[in-house]
């Protein structure tokens, strides 16, 4: 009787083990299972914060000279905001107090006092920098001490940068990539530098996250495309444009000789809507040394990294650079009355030409083409300036 006990003892222990072997083996299986299928989403969420076209945090003062915001603004407790003569805010201005304003710049919009809101967007910035710098990296960078461009893998990118960003930085991709850029040190561009997209990448996809406990992001005559995010970092920009948001709580974020900031909200392409199209006129033209005097861009007559100014009615001037190929363009810009303008060479003759597709076409005045009238959907060409050697 002893042993039978024991026989059936060991049974029972063998069925109770191959049980739990069993059971591990299915909850492996699905667990595996899970990690294959589980789709890979971007839980990144800029919340109130992602309203603002420029959002100065806690403490942060903004100071608009001669440049213009194309969207909402957004000053929390303890900040400030000097809008200065000839520059603009189109948008609506949210501030935690009226005394926190000042300047004689023009605001299209409507000044609120809405102290919830800046509460609301200054903790949802802080979290969803805490939550893109936790992400784990697809791609790691040191630094970027010369221009690099980084290759999208298709869905979400989370670059990490150790180090500074001094050179130009391209993101190239796909329409579906989405790129978070972790930067622990600073973002320093010298002239002409940009942080660029290629291929179907666009701006409502990218964020610059700025994970120090103090930094700088500076931008001289260049483009930043993406929103940067530097909660703990200043902001300046000097006549460079930010296709997307600016949300930093350093001591100030300073626009300066004709930066733009357009407005573009970040999507974290979780099942949420394009941001609406900016509505506007296009405006293009060439700028080219004429060696043949036949009116036409040939080899050899390039003026690459020529200035053409393009100013409103509100004497804000926005910049545009001539590339290679001879060619200028400002994007999408408001509707409004302009003037365009060209650098003036000494030892140049120049002639410009009135271009087509403008509701009102303007005129040459001297160096210049004046009054010309842009109205939504125009899509002005043919601006161009000729010159040539003065014999």
């Amino acid at each position: 009787m002893q042993l039978l006990s024991n026989l059936l003892h060991s049974i029972r222990l063998v069925e109770r083990t191959a049980n739990r072997l069993n059971s591990a083996r299915v909850h492996l299986s699905l667990s595996v299972l899970e990690d294959r299928v589980q789709p890979s989403t971007n839980p990144v969420d800029l919340g109130a914060a992602g309203d603002y076209a420029v959002l100065g945090l806690h403490r942060t003062y903004i100071e608009n000279q001669q440049s213009l915001i194309a969207g909402d603004v957004g000053v929390s407790q303890r900040g400030g905001l000097r809008n200065e003569v000839r520059s603009s805010i189109q948008g609506d201005l949210d501030v935690w107090s009226k005394s926190q304003v000042s300047g004689r710049g023009t605001v299209t919009g409507t000044l609120t006092v809405n102290q919830a809101q800046l509460n609301n967007a200054d903790h949802d910035a802080l979290d969803a920098s805490s939550v893109a710098s936790r992400l784990k990296a697809t791609q790691t960078f040191r630094r970027i001490d010369r221009a690099t461009t980084v290759s999208g893998n298709g869905d979400l990118n989370v670059i990490s940068v150790r180090g500074d960003v001094t050179a130009s930085l391209t993101l190239s991709g796909s329409a579906n990539d989405i790129f978070i850029v972790n930067v622990q040190g600073d973002l320093r561009l010298r002239a002409r530098e940009s942080v660029s997209l290629a291929g179907g990448v666009t701006a409502d996809h990218v964020i610059l996250n700025f994970t120090g406990r103090r930094g700088f992001v500076s931008a001289q005559d260049g483009v930043v495309n993406g929103t940067v995010l530097a909660p703990r970092y200043s902001v300046h920009l000097n006549g460079s444009t930010v296709n997307g948001e600016v949300i930093a709580g350093g001591e100030e974020i300073d626009l300066q000789h004709n930066s733009r900031v357009n407005f573009v909200a970040f999507d974290n392409g979780d099942n949420n809507p394009p941001p609406p199209p900016v509505t506007g006129a296009t405006f293009a033209g060439l700028a080219f040394l004429d060696m043949n005097h036949n009116g036409a861009f040939d080899a050899g007559e390039s003026l690459a990294g020529t200035i053409i100014t393009l100013t409103d009615e509100n004497g804000v001037a926005t910049p545009a650079i001539v590339g290679s190929d001879g060619t200028y363009s400002f994007g999408t810009v408001s509707a409004g009355t302009y003037t365009l303008s060209a650098e003036n060479f000494t030892s140049m003759s120049g002639t410009a030409t009135v271009g087509t597709g403008a509701t009102v076409p303007g005129a040459v005045e001297g160096d210049n083409i004046a009054g010309i009238q842009l109205n939504n959907g125009d899509s002005a060409t043919g601006y161009n300036f000729f010159y040539y050697p003065n014999s």
